[in-house]
């Protein structure tokens, strides 16, 4: 994977937009490769490259967590040495409300989950930190735009199609639904543009070739604008970041380095960076995607505090 992959790549983490099972988003293309300068054959050959290699295999969408009463948090532990690492993952794996998690080749795990909005995350976290065998941890709100959406019955069914798996093709997701695709297409940007639904390429980690997956974790001094900050860290990372993930206290950027002893250099640099309190690199071994978990949960309409129109 070299800088031309990793930034269509970005464009297509940044972008929120629904990905068939297939590479076959002729018009996405050629806006990603306006954008880039790139032509539109390179981008549909390069992204069709990360489908045959495992890197991409579809697309991850999930409603807001406003539509189901839930709030979404991340939290970052260490798991103690007394345990084995991998028995710890599979243990967070069934935890309720969990919809992915990162695992490092050290000690490092990173949780993002979701939780009531009246509860709070504290139960969670105190269950996470039981299961990591760990006293100590960060926790960092991920923050979703509000979303007023009052969904039709087709929409809230095309919501509900969407979150419970890929499909391979929009003339065969049109079929299936009993529209045709123009409107499907209609119905997949009103619930994009109202932030009824997030989307994000499901990717494989460990399909990565000619790189090495990594991230970086970035605990901002309070002095300094997060805005501000990021703009310079941007900077310092250069091609290598393909998502940047500005949660509530975390600044979060999912890299692609050209080889392992990069992170150090980074790092080194980044803790230069005027602005941030800690940073933290580690090298990703593997992403694990559990976002149709938030299916389970119900939709509760804006205008219906109490009503659950679907449960996927």
């Amino acid at each position: 994977m070299d800088k031309v992959d990793v930034k269509i790549l970005r464009e297509l983490m940044q972008a929120h937009t629904v990905l068939p099972a297939t590479p076959g988003l002729g018009s996405s293309y050629r806006k990603i490769a306006r954008r880039l300068g790139l032509s539109h054959n390179t981008v549909r050959s390069r992204v069709g490259k990360m489908y045959g290699t495992g890197v991409i295999s579809g697309s991850s969408v999930y409603p807001n967590p406003g539509l189901l009463g839930l709030k979404a948090g991340a939290f970052a532990v260490d798991v103690s040495p007394a345990l084995q690492k991998a028995e710890v993952v599979r243990q967070l794996q069934g935890i309720e409300g969990v919809f992915f998690i990162h695992n490092f080749r050290g000690s490092l795990v990173g949780i993002g989950f979701a939780y009531e909005e009246g509860a709070g995350p504290d139960r969670k976290v105190a269950h996470f930190k039981d299961v990591a065998g760990a006293e100590e941890g960060i926790f960092t709100q991920i923050r979703h735009p509000p979303c007023s959406a009052a969904l039709t019955q087709p929409e809230l069914s095309l919501v509900r199609r969407l979150s419970t798996g890929s499909f391979s093709t929009y003339s065969a997701l049109a079929e299936e639904l009993g529209c045709s695709v123009r409107t499907l297409k209609r119905r997949i940007s009103k619930l994009v543009e109202e932030a009824a639904i997030f989307s994000l390429p499901t990717l494989d980690f460990r399909a990565i070739t000619g790189g090495v997956p990594a991230e970086l974790m970035v605990l901002p001094n309070e002095r300094v604008a997060k805005s501000t900050l990021d703009g310079k860290l941007l900077e310092v990372l250069g091609d290598s970041a393909f998502y940047v993930g500005a949660w509530d206290k975390l600044e979060v950027y999912f890299l692609v380095l050209p080889r392992v002893s990069a992170l150090t250099d980074l790092l080194e640099r980044v803790r230069g960076t005027e602005g941030v309190l800690i940073a933290r690199g580690e090298i990703v071994e593997e992403y694990v995607d559990r976002v149709r978990a938030l299916g389970r949960y119900p939709i509760r309409m804006p205008t219906q505090s109490k009503v659950a129109l679907a449960r996927f």
